[in-house]
């Protein structure tokens, strides 16, 4: 009796591992857009998306990805962001990106955005590394390919100080 007992607890912990794994790959393909992705979006002009920079005013403004619209989150309160948000066309996808993979700005946008009832995917990586590491992120192209995707200001002067401001810095 206490062997199948053993077995019938470690075939509902496996299903349940089963179960959480297959969640998780669902959930997270649901939520991210590959570099692949926006890449190829940009290369056909693709409008059934609004890509959105939550980084700051003065560093959107220096360099931001062709096609992108900012709404600066690190300075803004949630009920702002959210304000900024519904105005966008809910017939889109929207897909935001931050400073870097390792912020958790888009995530925490994100989440706080599913609060409210307003649903956005995140670029699964963030401006650092599609600025800077390009080719990484997008097999057989070079660093310097990403010109065609980065819209620059040499007018900017202002130096961005990434991830630093208000309730919502990463």
């Amino acid at each position: 009796m206490g062997a199948l007992l053993v077995i019938f607890i470690n075939s509902y912990i496996e299903s349940r591992d089963e179960a959480r794994i297959f969640s998780f790959y669902h959930d997270e393909m649901a939520a991210t857009v590959s570099p692949n992705t926006l890449k190829r979006s940009i290369d056909a002009n693709d409008e059934k998306y609004i890509l959105v920079d939550l980084r700051s005013a003065p560093e959107y403004e220096k360099e931001h990805f062709k096609t992108a619209i900012n709404i600066p989150a690190g300075s803004l309160s949630e009920d702002e962001i959210v304000s900024e948000f519904k105005k966008l066309d809910k017939g889109k996808t929207i897909v935001v990106y931050c400073y870097s993979h390792s912020c958790t700005l888009g995530a925490t946008v994100g989440k706080m955005l599913s609060d409210n009832k307003i649903f956005v995917k995140e670029l699964r990586v963030g401006w650092s590394e599609l600025r800077y590491s390009w080719s990484i992120w997008n097999a057989g192209a070079k660093d310097t390919d990403n010109k065609d995707y980065i819209i620059t200001n040499p007018s900017a002067t202002t130096l961005p100080v990434p991830c630093s401001e208000g309730e919502f810095g990463c």
